[in-house]
């Protein structure tokens, strides 16, 4: 099953993310034959385990993710979830269990125009107990939280012929807001797809020549150079300047560094 953003507002064509009125049937959980022709975020729910039991009853919990993407400095407002314009999705609830499987995807389409405005956003995404009233009611418990950062997902993903990708891996939950304890992980793909059309628009921005015939993942390879001989220079730094942070910021595309099995952000 795969979850796609189509509903972001006009507003947030500016943070990176965008609007895009896509149908769903152009997927079908990879088996499609009708390729996105966009770049997106591809964030695979595999499975949970651990996870707090919030049901005294049955000491097991009804674990949901809401997923949110945006600017580093905002968050999102969980009681607006129902609202098409929110820009949060949601996995589909596995009743009473602790050990969820969900092997879902969730999609966040991306705009590419400013890489420095997309390589500053993150993704946040909050594990939830839903609980259902008598009257229909929902209402949830926090079971636990993830922030990651677009700049940690280059930083320790591998490149690929078709973008980025941090393979399966179990990611540690941090404590939600108004959380006492925390516990268990969640299970992950994440993949940053960089369409061809976008590539040449990153090559330009990066002052990279867009050779004729140039393959996409010598491109991209292309894109890694840069960033290593940059990121070289400021490992060397001491205090390193707005301008060179700046540029890390903006050569963010690619990475050769592997993701460990177990990842904490």
């Amino acid at each position: 099953m795969l979850i796609m953003s189509d509903k972001v507002a006009a507003t947030k064509v500016k943070t990176g993310l965008k609007h895009r009125d896509v149908a769903k049937d152009h997927f079908s959980s990879g088996k499609s034959q009708n390729v996105p022709n966009f770049s997106r975020l591809v964030i695979t729910f595999i499975e949970g385990k651990s996870l707090l039991a919030s049901d005294v009853e049955t000491g097991k919990s009804d674990p949901v993710c809401f997923v949110w993407c945006g600017p580093a400095d905002e968050t999102p407002d969980l009681n607006t979830t129902d609202d098409e314009n929110s820009g949060i999705l949601k996995t589909k609830v596995c009743p009473t269990t602790t050990d969820p499987i969900w092997n879902e995807d969730v999609v966040f389409p991306l705009d590419f125009n400013d890489i420095n405005v997309l390589s500053s956003l993150k993704c946040l995404i909050y594990v939830r107990d839903e609980d259902i009233s008598e009257n229909n009611e929902y209402s949830y418990d926090e079971l636990g939280m993830l922030e990651i950062f677009f700049k940690d997902i280059i930083s320790k993903g591998k490149s690929l012929k078709t973008g980025i990708v941090l393979s399966a891996a179990w990611y540690t939950l941090k404590k939600s807001p108004g959380m006492r304890k925390v516990d268990g992980k969640i299970k992950l793909t994440i993949n940053l797809v960089i369409h061809q059309n976008d590539l040449v628009s990153l090559s330009t921005q990066l002052g990279v020549e867009n050779r004729e015939g140039m393959a996409q993942t010598g491109l991209i390879k292309a894109f890694q150079n840069v960033y290593k001989s940059t990121d070289s220079m400021d490992s060397r730094a001491e205090s390193p300047g707005p301008n060179l942070r700046a540029s890390v910021g903006e050569l963010f595309l690619v990475t050769f560094l592997r993701v460990d099995d177990n990842v904490s952000f």
